[in-house]
């Protein structure tokens, strides 16, 4: 009869029942939040795993990559020797090695680059958009009679003869506009 019981009352759902068996007194609802309480350590050790484990895999990322956003941003502002520590998990360290590499690729492009713009015997000044010389090479200096660092900075104009410099102006205007010389 009392097997029939505790079948009954799990099979129905019932709420506290007990089972008396000689001396012997046990309850469902202190088996159930005994096993609630375990279940609820559980599940608190297993998710704060979790975080520990994301923590840890956060910093392996972000690390890295704050490494190589900083030096991106030295070298936008101009620092050309700037280079990346490759470090953190594989997939950060190839792309770090190849940020590097592209560096490297690109100095030694410029430093070409350079050499033939000094080594030309024709003067090379270059402009930015308000027509101000931000490059010149030393046959430019020698054509016009001053240093390198006299030429940059000028405005383009004080090198045009002034007969010509609203002429000048004029095409500058249309080479901007249409892209056509």
């Amino acid at each position: 009869p009392t097997l029939s019981l505790i079948l009954a009352a799990a099979y129905l759902g019932l709420g506290a029942w007990r089972l008396n068996s000689g001396w012997q007194l046990v309850t469902k609802d202190v088996a159930d939040n005994a096993s609630r309480g375990w279940l609820i350590a559980i599940g608190v050790g297993v998710t704060l795993l979790g975080l520990l484990a994301a923590w840890k895999l956060s910093a392996a990322i972000v690390k890295p990559l704050a490494a190589l956003q900083k030096a991106a941003t030295r070298i936008a502002s101009g620092d050309t020797a700037a280079r990346v520590d490759i470090d953190g998990p594989p997939e950060i360290r190839s792309v770090a090695g190849e940020f590097n590499r592209m560096l490297d690729t690109r100095a030694a492009s410029e430093a070409r680059l350079r050499g033939i713009f000094d080594a030309a015997t024709d003067a090379i000044v270059t402009a930015d958009a308000r027509q101000v010389i931000v490059a010149a090479n030393p046959a430019a200096a020698r054509m016009f009679r001053g240093s390198l660092a006299d030429l940059i900075g000028m405005p383009l104009d004080r090198l045009v003869p002034e007969r010509y410099r609203e002429a000048h102006r004029r095409e500058v205007q249309a080479f901007g506009t249409s892209g056509e010389a």
